[in-house]
């Protein structure tokens, strides 16, 4: 079995970064940073790609970010804004149908509001539903919404609009980008810190890099270097002297997870707080997602009026802080400009260029990748050319190559039934499928070969193939990146979680040969994890 993305090649990766001259060097292994690795490796650049920490550890760790949360931007009007963020998912649903959720969403229509019956954000709501090519929406009276969601108890409210609402896991985008890039020549590395620029004549021509893991130190040398680090993004055009009025801020997004029994609700549903703040309700499987927009971190009250204001909405609801099993937070970076209002700074993804060469992307608005990677690779390629124009907008990601967007339905169809032939549950089945696509056949050749030796590491043979599948595919190198980032065991299946977690450790250990010291500072980082996400 051929592994093109295995943290157990990571050496032979690193010796391959010194000795010779890449076209692209990419900083940063998030979703801004992956995409843009795909794209310059399909157009013919040679391209490495480092993370100082693991990949989708930063701002792309979200797990269930929704389409119309994310264009929350809406009060500003921008139309074509908009458009483009329409066709940029579809092109996304369609080269990735297994990352793509599809989820009915309403809109409670009250007296006054953001989603008041002829409010300013559910026009906006209905705009986009024109733009996504004339998509489904039916207004709904008092008494069809409280057939269809009686739970929804709130005097004010008058009726509602449903519409369709999508939804993905950044984190598994990551991992699929990264799988598609490398499988296509790119090189990526995780736990490789860019510790400072080398120049000449004034124009920075590498960094010098350190493997975390290990202290060494490598130089590794560019043509063209792009800074993706997100809301760190600062500390590189600090080192790089380029600072000037725009820097890089972020905003906070808080999620939290409660069991569905206490809020069974089978729509996306978004309330509005008194301060104008989005409250987002999404259906899981046997959970529902909660968050929070444009959290303040320091206001210590805002769980609690956000759980009042769902209490408030919904009859015979009373959610406590008790009652949630998981959170947490993301930071989305920003440009902030000098005289600029806040508002103002945050209407759409960002690049810029310093003196020396240094390109700092900002992607605060992950659906809107591609189209950030395609700007920056067009102005760069038309310098450095020749190369072929971009063709990610028809690239199929890792995991979706089930046919088209049409056709995945049935051939999730096949994947489930084929995954209960194994000996697997219909529940599990439909979540490898959903969280893996067509790289769920990696994942069923595992569990099928390796129950013995699941068994003997005291771990049930499906996540043990996830395990190998995360080492062996995904380059993981420590419990937290298996446990949290790659499958988010910790925020939707804690007690399972907590159940694996000494057995995940004792095979790792084995494999990678860990030292005392090595196991105590992976502990130490997946217990700084999981205690915000177990509050």
């Amino acid at each position: 079995m051929v592994h093109s993305f295995s943290s157990e090649l990571r050496g032979e990766y690193i010796q391959q970064l010194e000795g010779d001259v890449f076209d692209l060097l990419v900083i940063g292994g998030g979703v801004a940073g992956a995409g843009i690795a795909l794209d310059a490796v399909v157009r013919g650049m040679k391209t490495v790609l480092i993370e100082r920490a693991d990949f989708a550890s930063g701002s792309s760790g979200a797990w269930s970010t929704l389409f119309h949360n994310e264009s929350r931007q809406a009060h500003q009007l921008d139309m074509k804004w908009h458009g483009e963020y329409v066709k940029e998912r579809l092109i996304l649903h369609e080269n990735a149908p297994h990352l793509m959720k599809q989820l009915p969403l309403l809109l409670p229509a009250f007296k006054v509001g953001m989603f008041g019956r002829h409010s300013f954000g559910s026009k906006v709501v209905e705009r986009i539903s024109d733009l996504a090519r004339k998509e489904k929406r039916k207004h709904l009276s008092k008494k069809e919404l409280n057939r269809l969601a009686p739970l929804l108890s709130d005097k004010s409210i008058k009726g509602a609009v449903l519409y369709q609402e999508f939804w993905r896991d950044d984190a598994r985008l990551v991992f699929d980008l990264l799988k598609e890039a490398t499988r296509r020549g790119a090189m990526a590395l995780n736990y490789m810190k860019a510790e400072t620029f080398l120049y000449e004549n004034g124009k920075a021509v590498g960094v010098v890099a350190i493997d975390q893991l290990t202290g060494e130190a490598y130089k590794v040398f560019a043509k063209k270097i792009i800074n993706a680090t997100g809301i760190e993004a600062d500390t590189l055009r600090e080192q790089d002297r380029s600072m000037s009025a725009k820097t890089i801020g972020y905003m906070t997004d808080v999620y939290m997870v409660i069991p569905k029994e206490l809020l069974a609700i089978d729509q996306v549903v978004y309330l509005e707080l008194d301060d104008k703040k989005l409250i987002s309700l999404a259906p899981r499987g046997k959970k529902v997602v909660l968050s929070l927009t444009d959290s303040d971190e320091k206001d210590k009250n805002e769980r609690e009026v956000m759980l009042a204001k769902i209490n408030q909405t919904f009859q015979e609801v009373q959610i406590t802080p008790d009652d949630i099993e998981a959170s947490w937070h993301v930071k989305r970076p920003i440009v902030i400009e000098t005289n600029k209002k806040k508002h103002e700074a945050i209407r759409k993804n960002d690049w810029f260029e310093s003196a020396s060469g240094l390109v700092t992307v900002v992607c605060g608005h992950t659906t809107g990748y591609r189209l950030l990677a395609q700007q920056i690779l067009d102005r760069i390629a038309k310098k450095a050319g020749p190369f072929s124009p971009c063709e990610t907008d028809t690239v199929t990601l890792s995991g979706g190559y089930a046919g088209s967007v049409d056709q995945f339905d049935n051939y999730k169809e096949k994947r489930l039934a084929e995954g209960v032939q194994y000996g697997i549950s219909q529940e599990k089945a439909q979540e490898l499928v959903d969280m893996y696509g067509s790289n769920v056949g990696a994942i069923y050749a595992r569990f099928w070969s390796y129950k013995k030796q699941a068994r003997l590491f005291g771990l049930p043979p499906v996540i043990f193939a996830q395990l190998l599948f995360s080492i062996e595919e995904e380059m993981a190198v420590t419990p937290a990146d298996f446990l949290v980032r790659r499958t988010a065991m910790f925020y939707f299946n804690k007690t399972e979680a907590l159940h694996v977690q000494e057995a995940v450790f004792r095979y790792m250990r084995d494999r990678f040969n860990w030292s005392e010291e090595q196991e105590a500072q992976y502990r130490v980082e997946l217990d700084a994890l999981i205690k915000p996400a177990s509050r």
